[in-house]
């Protein structure tokens, strides 16, 4: 193996291992909890294009990109099927809107995972799919936040990635967000 090909190895097992030993985090999961809202029924808000004033054109939902296939065979992933609309945005400047999770140390992030709920919530009663949780690379460091994000970058589709990686979005912007129904802290 190549030392290039033991890099793309290497960060998405890597990637892996920080979010599952965040989610194994008691403390992190609680905070986690506190900061999104949750229905009566105990269900998560999962956030729409109407949560964001002016939206842009390029906005991707999750359940667009959650419907990849992937198929796990001796603990590793394979990447079966792509919707035709999701694979023509491939290379191109999409949006998306979900909620950040820091993958290293410290309050900025140039790297992190964006997804459509949290992933550290010991309420939720979703589990987060590799289909629903984007790998973000950012030129510029960004300040980890509780609250959603709108985030634009380049899409890339990960073909090959043995972790479940499916998406990615590259040279990635945080947007400003208005939100135009109440915030979190206001529930």
């Amino acid at each position: 193996m190549t030392p290039s090909q033991l890099r793309l190895v290497a960060a998405p097992a890597a990637l892996l291992a920080v979010t599952l030993s965040l989610l194994a985090d008691s403390a992190s999961a609680q905070h986690a909890h506190d900061m999104h809202e949750h229905a009566q029924d105990g269900t998560t808000k999962e956030l729409t294009p109407s949560d964001f004033k002016g939206a842009p054109r390029d906005l991707v939902l999750w359940g667009d990109l959650a419907r990849a296939g992937l198929t796990r065979k001796h603990g590793e992933y394979k990447l079966t099927y792509v919707p035709g609309k999701i694979r023509g945005l491939h290379g191109k400047q999409v949006t998306l809107v979900g909620y950040m999770t820091a993958i290293g140390e410290g309050e900025r992030h140039m790297r992190f995972l964006l997804s459509a709920q949290p992933l550290i919530c010991d309420e939720c009663h979703v589990v987060a799919s590799p289909t629903t949780t984007v790998e973000i690379n950012t030129p510029r460091p960004q300040k980890q936040t509780d609250e959603p994000l709108m985030v634009q970058g380049t899409l890339e589709i990960v073909e090959d990635n043995p972790n479940g990686l499916v998406y990615r979005i590259n040279k990635a912007t945080v947007l400003p967000r208005t939100k135009t129904t109440k915030t979190r802290s206001q529930s």
